[in-house]
């Protein structure tokens, strides 16, 4: 990740190799190899969610992934007015379990840089389900760029001050989601 640290003598037996992504296509066949059970629907969103990476899409088939998006989408559809008890279950599912956790930090990050991309760009969200699409685009036409870029900023820091110093997840997820609320309203 960073070549120019390393030593001359070593700089030189190395070959650079660059990677793409995946085309959507190519992820999407291979999901449906490896996990055949996995309806289209769901093919569908893990294959937007992958970013290209075949390794990321079974790791959020595997996991609870499909489930932490559909909860967070669900959320942030309410906004701006944020249903608290909703966003409390939600924030509720992370205090204790490690893996769920950094889903759905995951999850809201990519969302949150996805506004700012998508913003910047100005075209619509992409890389979703049809209908997650059409919520996050109106959730994302709520705030300009710079106001969707300094809450992914916040939210970043928060989640990184969380891992570092042991802050109840709870509390920084409805942070985080409080923060995301002030941007729409």
């Amino acid at each position: 990740h960073a070549p120019g640290r390393l030593l001359p003598t070593i700089h030189s037996r190395c070959c650079r190799l660059r990677l793409a992504p995946l085309d959507r296509e190519t992820v999407d066949r291979l999901l449906a190899a490896w996990r055949p059970a996995i309806d289209e629907a769901d093919r569908e969103r893990l294959t937007g969610l992958s970013d290209g990476s075949v390794g990321r899409a079974l790791a959020l088939a595997d996991g609870d992934g499909l489930a932490v998006h559909r909860e967070l989408v669900a959320v942030l559809a309410d906004l701006p007015g944020l249903d608290v008890a909703a966003a409390h279950a939600f924030a509720d599912r992370f205090a204790r379990a490690d893996d769920a956790w950094r889903t759905a930090v995951d999850l809201t990050s990519r969302i949150l840089a996805g506004f700012v991309s998508a913003g910047a760009r100005g075209a619509g969200l992409e890389g979703y389900g049809r209908e997650d699409c059409e919520r996050l685009n109106q959730l994302r036409a709520r705030a300009s760029v710079d106001r969707w870029l300094d809450v992914w900023e916040k939210t970043t820091r928060l989640f990184a001050r969380a891992d570092a110093v042991n802050l109840d997840r709870k509390q920084v997820m409805l942070d985080a989601l409080g923060a995301i609320e002030a941007a729409a309203g």
